[in-house]
């Protein structure tokens, strides 16, 4: 499994600090970094790693529509259909004692 990040600059870089023309990007688990002015400087900071946590959805529909669907439903057996709280969508989970991805048979 893989998973692609596009980040792109605002306005094509053209805000930067004249001094300072470079930029950073990473992606990180909310709350899991706090910005230090030391980490524009030297070259540390690219050896750092942060958790992240992906929060995503399969499709628009809720559980109980997606069930409906039992050709495209993408929850197997032993495990639960959950409707997400963020998006529109659902997710599937594992039940109580079991393990394993809960797309597969």
């Amino acid at each position: 499994m893989s998973y692609n990040i596009t980040i792109e600059s605002y306005e094509n870089h053209v805000d930067v600090l004249p001094e300072n023309p470079c930029s950073f990007a990473f992606v990180a688990e909310n709350d899991n970094y706090i910005f230090s002015a030391s980490d524009l400087r030297g070259s540390n900071f690219k050896d750092k790693q942060f958790p992240v946590t992906v929060d995503w959805t399969i499709g628009t529909t809720s559980c109980k529509e997606a069930k409906m669907d039992t050709k495209n439903f993408a929850c197997q057996e032993n495990s639960n259909c959950v409707d997400s709280e963020n998006n529109s969508g659902y997710f599937c989970k594992c039940f109580k004692g079991y393990e394993g991805n809960p797309y597969l048979p």
